[in-house]
């Protein structure tokens, strides 16, 4: 039987348009990233069954996109993924800003629309995603545009992006390589070392190393590794909630 670490952590509301820009979290205490980085005693849920630490969630249904961006909270910390990646590729059919995109200002908006300009003249806005993967010139087209989109949202949602010598973690997603700019299939955060910490939807965080990364709806299978492109931020700091929920989740597993 899998104990998961179950973590309650206060503050997650519904809100109405996006918060600001959240200032710089603490760094992870050391004894935080050793007992993330450190021997694990739970079996992941896929397929090959890899050793993870799990972390329970208060809201079972929060999925990988939301713990990446708003640390499992239902306060809009930015743009959601769906809001976010359905305005960029088609703002036209949108009356009006989506709701976690409403305390955006002008100039931002401006810069959106102007992505949206660079991504019709490259063949590549659609909602609709291609039958078939795009070949190696088309991939090669989408990947820069998804790396600015991908950019502009982790920075709308309140981390401030740097060089990877100077960050703190890296915000990572995967995306299905097609004829257009996709939206990712699937979001994590990797710390130093190679420690991922990644959830979907019904499931609790899971902590493991690189091996343990998700990739698919098929979960870790090496024959659909090729289908995806992998895009990384790193930034200079976790949100104050990241950081809360995996202390609290270290100290819970120690006491045990």
């Amino acid at each position: 039987m899998v104990n998961d670490v179950h973590v309650p952590v206060a503050g997650a509301e519904v809100a109405a348009e996006a918060e600001p820009a959240v200032e710089a979290a603490p760094a992870l205490p050391p004894e935080v990233l050793a007992w993330l980085g450190g021997p694990k005693r739970n079996q992941s849920y896929a397929p090959d069954r890899k050793r993870v630490h799990r972390i329970g969630k208060e809201k079972p249904n929060h999925a990988c996109w939301n713990w990446a961006l708003w640390a499992l909270s239902d306060v809009a910390g930015g743009p959601s993924r769906e809001d976010f990646w359905s305005y960029v590729l088609n703002p036209a059919a949108q009356k009006e800003l989506p709701a976690t995109m409403a305390g955006l200002s002008q100039e931002v908006v401006g810069d959106l629309r102007a992505l949206t300009g660079r991504l019709n003249a490259a063949g590549l806005a659609s909602l609709v995603p291609a039958e078939e993967p795009a070949d190696e010139a088309t991939q090669a087209r989408a990947r820069p545009l998804m790396k600015e989109m991908f950019v502009k949202l982790v920075q709308l949602n309140g981390f401030e992006v740097v060089e990877p010598e100077a960050a703190a973690a890296t915000i990572v997603c995967q995306y299905e390589k097609s004829g257009y700019a996709s939206f990712p299939d699937h979001f994590w955060i990797e710390l130093a070392g190679g420690v991922v910490i990644q959830t979907v939807p019904d499931r609790p965080l899971e902590v493991g190393n690189e091996s343990t990364k998700w990739h698919s709806a098929d979960g870790r299978l090496a024959e659909s590794a090729p289908e995806y492109e992998e895009l990384r931020v790193p930034v200079a700091a976790l949100k104050a909630r990241h950081i809360e929920i995996l202390t609290a989740a270290k100290v819970a597993a120690v006491g045990e």
